[in-house]
Protein backbone atom coordinates (compact mmCIF):
# COMPACT_ATOMS: atom_id res chain seq x y z
CA UNK A 1 0.00 0.00 0.00
CA UNK A 2 1.74 3.49 -0.73
CA UNK A 3 0.23 6.52 0.97
CA UNK A 4 2.24 10.18 0.57
CA UNK A 5 4.34 11.92 3.56
CA UNK A 6 2.18 14.75 3.11
CA UNK A 7 -0.71 13.23 4.14
CA UNK A 8 0.76 10.54 6.58
CA UNK A 9 2.35 14.07 8.55
CA UNK A 10 -1.60 14.85 9.85
CA UNK A 11 -1.62 11.67 11.35
CA UNK A 12 -1.95 10.80 14.93
CA UNK A 13 0.66 8.11 16.52
CA UNK A 14 -0.95 5.47 19.04
CA UNK A 15 0.71 2.98 21.30
CA UNK A 16 -0.38 0.23 23.33
CA UNK A 17 -2.54 0.43 27.16
CA UNK A 18 -0.96 -2.26 29.21
CA UNK A 19 -3.36 -5.05 30.66
CA UNK A 20 -6.31 -3.84 27.17
CA UNK A 21 -6.84 -5.06 24.25
CA UNK A 22 -8.49 -4.33 21.10
CA UNK A 23 -9.21 -0.17 20.97
CA UNK A 24 -9.30 0.60 24.26
CA UNK A 25 -6.05 -0.33 24.47
CA UNK A 26 -5.17 2.52 22.06
CA UNK A 27 -2.77 5.25 23.52
CA UNK A 28 -2.64 8.41 22.20
CA UNK A 29 1.26 9.00 21.88
CA UNK A 30 1.55 12.43 20.24
CA UNK A 31 1.51 13.19 16.31
CA UNK A 32 3.94 12.56 13.56
CA UNK A 33 6.43 14.99 12.62
CA UNK A 34 8.70 14.47 10.21
CA UNK A 35 10.49 10.87 8.56
CA UNK A 36 14.09 10.40 8.67
CA UNK A 37 15.05 8.88 5.46
CA UNK A 38 18.52 6.80 4.67
CA UNK A 39 19.26 8.06 1.11
CA UNK A 40 21.62 5.07 0.55
CA UNK A 41 18.79 2.56 0.12
CA UNK A 42 15.72 5.01 0.36
CA UNK A 43 14.40 3.23 3.30
CA UNK A 44 12.30 4.73 6.56
CA UNK A 45 14.71 4.76 9.56
CA UNK A 46 13.10 7.00 12.16
CA UNK A 47 9.93 8.28 12.28
CA UNK A 48 9.76 11.27 14.35
CA UNK A 49 7.13 12.19 16.86
CA UNK A 50 5.91 15.09 18.40
CA UNK A 51 4.87 14.01 21.74
CA UNK A 52 3.16 16.52 24.66
CA UNK A 53 1.51 19.44 24.94
CA UNK A 54 1.85 23.48 23.77
CA UNK A 55 3.83 24.08 26.87
CA UNK A 56 6.09 20.55 26.60
CA UNK A 57 6.42 19.69 23.49
CA UNK A 58 9.27 17.14 22.37
CA UNK A 59 10.42 15.46 19.46
CA UNK A 60 11.69 11.51 19.90
CA UNK A 61 12.83 8.69 17.72
CA UNK A 62 10.66 5.86 16.78
CA UNK A 63 12.97 3.01 14.87
CA UNK A 64 11.24 1.34 11.97
CA UNK A 65 12.38 -1.83 13.56
CA UNK A 66 9.50 -1.18 15.83
CA UNK A 67 6.16 -3.23 14.89
CA UNK A 68 4.44 -0.48 12.99
CA UNK A 69 0.80 0.11 10.96
CA UNK A 70 -0.31 2.61 8.75
CA UNK A 71 -3.96 3.15 9.83
CA UNK A 72 -5.20 5.15 7.00
CA UNK A 73 -8.78 4.73 7.56
CA UNK A 74 -8.46 5.86 10.72
CA UNK A 75 -5.69 8.59 10.00
CA UNK A 76 -3.50 6.89 12.16
CA UNK A 77 -0.05 5.46 13.01
CA UNK A 78 -0.53 2.07 15.43
CA UNK A 79 2.48 1.14 17.28
CA UNK A 80 3.77 -1.40 19.93
CA UNK A 81 4.72 1.75 21.76
CA UNK A 82 4.19 2.48 25.82
CA UNK A 83 4.07 6.00 27.49
CA UNK A 84 7.08 4.91 28.97
CA UNK A 85 9.37 3.69 26.01
CA UNK A 86 8.44 7.55 24.39
CA UNK A 87 9.43 8.84 27.92
CA UNK A 88 13.06 7.09 27.33
CA UNK A 89 13.28 7.33 23.56
CA UNK A 90 16.12 8.87 21.95
CA UNK A 91 15.87 12.36 21.31
CA UNK A 92 15.20 13.67 17.47
CA UNK A 93 18.02 16.39 18.34
CA UNK A 94 20.92 13.50 19.06
CA UNK A 95 20.38 12.73 14.96
CA UNK A 96 21.89 14.98 12.61
CA UNK A 97 20.39 15.10 9.54
CA UNK A 98 22.72 16.19 6.41
CA UNK A 99 21.02 19.36 6.53
CA UNK A 100 21.64 19.79 10.28
CA UNK A 101 25.38 19.18 10.01
CA UNK A 102 25.54 21.52 6.96
CA UNK A 103 23.49 24.41 9.15
CA UNK A 104 25.95 23.75 11.74
CA UNK A 105 28.91 23.83 9.56
CA UNK A 106 27.55 27.08 7.98
CA UNK A 107 26.85 28.74 11.48
CA UNK A 108 30.78 28.25 12.79
CA UNK A 109 32.00 28.85 9.12
CA UNK A 110 33.37 25.88 8.28
CA UNK A 111 34.27 24.58 4.56
CA UNK A 112 31.26 22.54 4.02
CA UNK A 113 29.19 25.71 3.76
CA UNK A 114 27.87 26.07 0.56
CA UNK A 115 29.37 22.58 -1.01
CA UNK A 116 27.68 21.54 -4.12
CA UNK A 117 26.05 18.62 -4.83
CA UNK A 118 27.27 14.94 -3.44
CA UNK A 119 27.38 12.43 -5.91
CA UNK A 120 25.38 9.51 -5.88
CA UNK A 121 27.73 6.02 -5.40
CA UNK A 122 27.44 2.70 -5.78
CA UNK A 123 25.11 1.81 -3.53
CA UNK A 124 22.52 4.43 -4.39
CA UNK A 125 23.87 7.24 -2.28
CA UNK A 126 25.96 10.09 -2.51
CA UNK A 127 26.41 11.06 0.81
CA UNK A 128 30.06 10.25 1.56
CA UNK A 129 32.55 11.74 4.35
CA UNK A 130 33.30 14.70 1.80
CA UNK A 131 31.73 16.11 -0.47
CA UNK A 132 31.83 18.26 -3.38
CA UNK A 133 35.12 20.13 -3.39
CA UNK A 134 36.86 17.10 -0.74
CA UNK A 135 35.07 19.01 2.36
CA UNK A 136 34.47 16.52 5.12
CA UNK A 137 30.61 16.68 6.80
CA UNK A 138 31.59 19.21 9.27
CA UNK A 139 30.91 18.53 13.09
CA UNK A 140 28.65 19.77 15.08
CA UNK A 141 29.23 22.46 17.76
CA UNK A 142 30.23 19.43 20.36
CA UNK A 143 33.10 18.39 18.16
CA UNK A 144 31.77 14.63 17.59
CA UNK A 145 31.74 13.41 13.32
CA UNK A 146 29.35 12.87 12.20
CA UNK A 147 28.11 8.57 12.25
CA UNK A 148 28.00 6.38 9.57
CA UNK A 149 23.99 6.69 9.74
CA UNK A 150 23.64 10.46 9.97
CA UNK A 151 26.43 10.63 6.79
CA UNK A 152 23.20 9.42 5.03
CA UNK A 153 19.86 10.62 6.75
CA UNK A 154 17.81 13.28 4.98
CA UNK A 155 14.67 14.85 6.51
CA UNK A 156 11.45 13.64 4.44
CA UNK A 157 9.81 17.79 4.85
CA UNK A 158 13.33 18.72 4.11
CA UNK A 159 13.32 16.73 0.75
CA UNK A 160 9.33 18.06 -0.21
CA UNK A 161 9.99 21.22 -2.07
CA UNK A 162 13.66 20.42 -4.18
CA UNK A 163 14.23 21.38 -7.32
CA UNK A 164 13.91 18.44 -9.39
CA UNK A 165 17.16 18.74 -12.47
CA UNK A 166 17.38 16.70 -15.63
CA UNK A 167 20.77 16.12 -17.56
CA UNK A 168 20.00 19.42 -19.18
CA UNK A 169 18.45 21.48 -17.54
CA UNK A 170 15.85 21.94 -14.58
CA UNK A 171 12.38 19.54 -14.76
CA UNK A 172 10.33 21.09 -11.63
CA UNK A 173 10.19 20.43 -8.17
CA UNK A 174 9.56 17.39 -5.54
CA UNK A 175 5.96 17.86 -4.73
CA UNK A 176 5.26 14.88 -2.63
CA UNK A 177 7.13 11.36 -1.15
CA UNK A 178 5.21 8.00 -1.31
CA UNK A 179 5.68 5.61 0.81
CA UNK A 180 5.31 1.52 0.59
CA UNK A 181 4.35 0.83 4.09
CA UNK A 182 5.04 -2.75 3.61
CA UNK A 183 8.61 -2.08 3.87
CA UNK A 184 8.38 0.79 4.93
CA UNK A 185 10.58 3.07 2.17
CA UNK A 186 10.51 5.65 -0.76
CA UNK A 187 9.27 4.18 -3.59
CA UNK A 188 8.76 7.10 -5.68
CA UNK A 189 8.98 10.78 -5.56
CA UNK A 190 6.39 12.61 -7.14
CA UNK A 191 7.70 15.66 -9.41
CA UNK A 192 5.66 18.56 -10.27
CA UNK A 193 6.31 19.46 -14.03
CA UNK A 194 3.21 21.52 -14.53
CA UNK A 195 2.91 25.44 -14.25
CA UNK A 196 0.43 27.76 -12.79
CA UNK A 197 -2.23 27.03 -15.24
CA UNK A 198 -2.29 23.61 -15.35
CA UNK A 199 -1.16 21.45 -12.40
CA UNK A 200 0.73 17.72 -13.78
CA UNK A 201 2.24 15.40 -11.55
CA UNK A 202 4.92 12.27 -12.33
CA UNK A 203 6.69 10.06 -10.59
CA UNK A 204 10.29 8.87 -10.41
CA UNK A 205 11.90 6.14 -8.68
CA UNK A 206 15.03 7.37 -5.95
CA UNK A 207 16.95 4.80 -7.32
CA UNK A 208 16.82 6.83 -10.32
CA UNK A 209 18.54 10.03 -9.02
CA UNK A 210 22.11 10.96 -9.54
CA UNK A 211 22.78 13.74 -6.71
CA UNK A 212 21.67 15.42 -4.20
CA UNK A 213 22.63 18.91 -3.09
CA UNK A 214 21.57 20.85 0.33
CA UNK A 215 23.27 24.00 -0.68
CA UNK A 216 21.34 24.63 -3.74
CA UNK A 217 17.98 22.52 -2.61
CA UNK A 218 18.46 20.40 -5.63
CA UNK A 219 18.21 16.43 -6.69
CA UNK A 220 19.39 15.46 -9.88
CA UNK A 221 18.16 12.78 -12.71
CA UNK A 222 20.15 11.44 -15.24
CA UNK A 223 17.10 12.03 -17.88
CA UNK A 224 15.98 14.36 -20.19
CA UNK A 225 13.61 17.21 -19.27
CA UNK A 226 11.57 16.37 -22.06
CA UNK A 227 11.29 12.68 -21.09
CA UNK A 228 10.10 13.65 -17.46
CA UNK A 229 8.01 16.30 -18.77
CA UNK A 230 6.73 13.36 -21.05
CA UNK A 231 5.64 11.03 -18.61
CA UNK A 232 2.48 9.17 -17.70
CA UNK A 233 1.26 11.55 -15.56
CA UNK A 234 -0.34 10.06 -11.89
CA UNK A 235 -3.67 10.14 -11.16
CA UNK A 236 -4.05 7.54 -8.35
CA UNK A 237 -1.79 6.14 -5.68
CA UNK A 238 -3.78 2.65 -6.49
CA UNK A 239 -2.24 2.82 -9.72
CA UNK A 240 1.15 2.31 -8.78
CA UNK A 241 1.29 -1.22 -8.72
CA UNK A 242 4.49 -3.40 -10.58
CA UNK A 243 3.01 -2.84 -14.22
CA UNK A 244 3.15 0.41 -14.02
CA UNK A 245 6.40 0.38 -12.68
CA UNK A 246 8.26 -1.71 -15.64
CA UNK A 247 5.63 0.16 -17.91
CA UNK A 248 7.50 3.81 -16.50
CA UNK A 249 10.87 2.45 -16.60
CA UNK A 250 10.57 1.39 -20.43
CA UNK A 251 9.36 4.74 -21.34
CA UNK A 252 12.83 6.45 -19.39
CA UNK A 253 14.77 3.52 -20.24
CA UNK A 254 16.32 2.62 -17.26
CA UNK A 255 16.33 -0.55 -15.38
CA UNK A 256 12.55 -1.95 -13.76
CA UNK A 257 11.96 -2.93 -10.06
Amino acid sequence: MYVTFEDIRTFDVVGRRAGESGDAAAEPLGKLADVYIDTRDWRISWLVLESGGLLGSNRVLIGSERRIAFDTAARRIVTDLTDYDVETARGADELRTVSDQREADAAIGGSGAGSGGLPLGPGGDGLDAAGAGGAALAPDAGGLPPSEEERHMRSASELVGYAVAGRDEEVGTVRDLLIDTDLPEIAWLSVDVGSWLEQREVVIRPSWTTALSWSEQRLSVDLSREQVRGAPPLTALRGLDRAYASALARFYRLPGL
